[in-house]
């Protein structure tokens, strides 16, 4: 239905454009013709603007149902045995990493807006590099940014400092990207030996470029594409490879101390008590959804980790009435996981039914 409405309102635009132009024309082609070829003039005119609206209608046509690619059965085509991930070998202990765009002309890049930007590689406690370099394509020099007492701080060097790299390539042809199928590469590699250590081809259709999706709605992805959950944006999809990189290029383990700044419930953190207010309930490292119990106390939320270890998170007034209203927070765990609000009420609920 969208494509048709959309399809409707070209047609009638451009023809009204069209005609619009030819009667332009013929108004002024009675002032400066000749009389004699006024109505040869008129009459090749008209024939033109009904030669382009044919031309119009025919290609229109072949970009919906020609022989190139479509949306329709796309992953048949485009989701076999190339696409996917492969991590040929990982390193531990990195410090930092360096982003090398790709070059200019690089259609769409959907899961990388995001790369260049620093935040979405240094921030803690989830994203946990100390620094990331990065090279634009358009720009000889490299941007540095580095993580200073919590704070982020950037500066421009001729060349990058990092011994690891990632880039990508966009995969999908021209006639491809008009129907709304795109395709790219990532790679991790070793900028001194040349190794690749990683690589992920990642297929996936944009309905959008039909007019057909709905606001917010992600983008279908090849089955092999392993995307991690990205709360930051409506469709809970990725615009970074953070995810990837650092399950290739591993950064340093968080201590102790930041441990114990920056997860409200971890392993070996005991029993611990507190005001879970703001968007985000955090999780440890090595805990995953299936780890955790979650049961009302009173007006308080409790989650403990199933291992009888004893750590618990008690969250003070979470629900805010007896009727069973309650607080909005994720929970946000150090992996990929992520609990919704609206999944952790579902829990809750279900505990409640099975008492």
């Amino acid at each position: 239905m969208g494509i048709a409405i959309y399809l409707v309102f070209q047609s009638v635009v451009g023809i009204a454009c069209l005609v619009g132009i030819a009667v332009g024309g013929s108004f002024l082609l009675r002032k400066i013709a000749r009389p004699e070829a006024l109505d040869t003039s008129l009459a090749l005119v008209w024939i033109l603007m009904c030669a382009v609206v044919v031309a119009a209608f025919a290609w229109g046509s072949q970009l919906e149902t020609g022989s190139g690619p479509t949306l329709a059965g796309w992953e048949q085509r485009y989701c076999g045995e190339d696409a996917g991930e492969s991590i040929y070998r990982s390193v531990e202990n990195i410090n930092g990493v360096f982003y090398l765009a790709p070059a200019l002309g690089a259609r769409h890049g959907h899961f990388h807006t995001d790369d260049g930007r620093a935040e979405k590689f240094l921030r803690r406690p989830d994203r946990r590099y100390d620094f990331l370099e990065v090279r634009m394509a358009a720009d000889r020099l490299v941007e540095r940014h580095e993580l200073k007492d919590g704070k982020i701080a950037s500066t421009r060097t001729d060349v990058p400092t990092a011994r690891y790299a990632f880039t990508w390539t966009p995969l999908e042809s021209m006639e491809e990207a008009n129907a709304g199928i795109y395709g790219e590469e990532l790679e991790v590699f070793d900028r001194e030996t040349r190794e690749v250590l990683g690589r992920r081809v990642l297929y996936y259709r944009d309905p959008s470029r039909r007019g057909t999706a709905a606001y917010g709605a992600p983008m279908p992805v090849c089955p092999q594409g392993i995307l991690a959950t990205d709360p930051t944006y409506i469709d809970g999809q990725p615009r970074d490879s953070y995810d990837f990189v650092s399950r290739v290029l591993k950064p340093v383990a968080l201590t102790a101390e930041e441990n114990a700044k920056f997860f409200d419930l971890r392993r070996g953190g005991g029993r611990r008590s507190k005001q879970c207010v703001g968007g985000y309930v955090w999780i440890g490292e090595g805990i995953e959804p299936k780890d955790l119990s979650f049961a009302r106390q009173g007006k308080d939320l409790t989650i403990t980790i199933s291992d009888g270890s004893g750590d618990e998170l008690r969250c003070q007034d979470y629900f805010f009435s007896e009727t069973g209203g309650s607080r909005s927070y994720r929970l946000r765990f150090a992996g990929r996981a992520l609990i919704s609000e609206e999944e952790l009420r579902l829990r809750l609920a279900s505990k409640d039914a099975a008492k």
